[in-house]
């Protein structure tokens, strides 16, 4: 097996320069870049201000570098199709395609996967509006979770209190969700119940 000998990391967080840290010690010794990385991945390998959302950038600096090999780390560039758009040219890329990111990208997606297939999961309802999903609230059980649909850099999930009823969160999420970068994707809320598994020592919420 050969192995590449450029191989171009998408992202900026820990996570990715944890595999910039790994590829740089491959037997391989490829040289390394990272887009857009930080001041901390800059210290390893040379970064490029290129955004995680901007596909066409991030497809040129791979070609203008002759790269190889793509790592995608963040979920945003997966969803937006970067491996699709890679592939398309012949260039081998670590990550999903924009079909397969959805599972990431939509939770409201997912979790009709989840129901359509019986895959163990807490019950939910999806709406756009406040009204009916306050309405739905009022016949369920709490506690209950209420999701933003769409990549919400791990903020679109809130579990309001048990009292009152949870109409703050509802008008949260759909006005989250109607802003520019979530509308990519949906602008629709899921309000999942929370219930008990028996392998748990307590209430968890299912996703």
């Amino acid at each position: 097996m050969v192995l590449p000998q450029s191989v171009l990391v998408v992202g900026s967080g820990g996570r990715e320069h944890a595999l910039i840290r790994a590829l740089l010690s491959s037997p391989a010794k490829p040289r390394v870049i990272c887009a857009p990385g930080n001041a901390g991945i800059a210290q390893d390998v040379p970064c490029v201000p290129v955004g995680i959302d901007d596909i066409p950038g991030l497809v040129a600096l791979a070609q203008r570098e002759k790269i190889e090999f793509v790592v995608v780390g963040p979920e945003v560039p997966l969803a937006l199709g970067l491996v699709d758009e890679l592939t398309k040219l012949g260039l081998p890329a670590y990550g999903p395609k924009a079909d397969g990111a959805r599972l990431e990208a939509s939770k409201i997606f997912t979790k009709q996967i989840l129901l359509k297939y019986k895959i163990p999961t807490a019950a939910a309802a999806f709406f756009r509006e406040v009204a009916p999903a306050l309405a739905y609230l009022k016949t369920r059980p709490i506690p209950i979770v209420i999701k933003a649909d769409g990549l919400a850099a791990g903020k679109g999930v809130t579990l309001p209190p048990l009292s009152p009823r949870p109409r703050p969160p509802c008008a949260t999420c759909s006005a989250a969700s109607s802003a520019p970068a979530a509308a990519r994707f949906s602008s629709r809320i899921a309000s999942t119940a929370r219930k008990r598994r028996s392998s748990w020592s307590s209430r968890a919420a299912t996703t």
